[in-house]
């Protein structure tokens, strides 16, 4: 299955993975957001595991 989370505009940086059930996805795009913040919003609030991964899932989309 395919995963994917958009960051908010005006970024609006797109996080696409391939995971073979939610808890993959969600650990995955939680792994690449991690990485994307440190580079585009090194100004944000740091955020816990337990936050993220809240925030991925209320709004991830997924698709076959």
């Amino acid at each position: 299955m395919k995963y994917s989370l958009s960051c908010p505009p005006p970024c609006s940086h797109k996080i696409d993975v391939d995971a073979q059930n939610d808890d993959e996805g969600i650990n995955k795009i939680m792994e690449k957001a991690k990485e994307h913040v440190k580079e585009a919003h090194p100004d944000m609030p740091p955020m816990s595991d337990t936050q993220m991964k809240e925030m991925v899932r209320s709004n991830m989309q997924k698709a076959a």
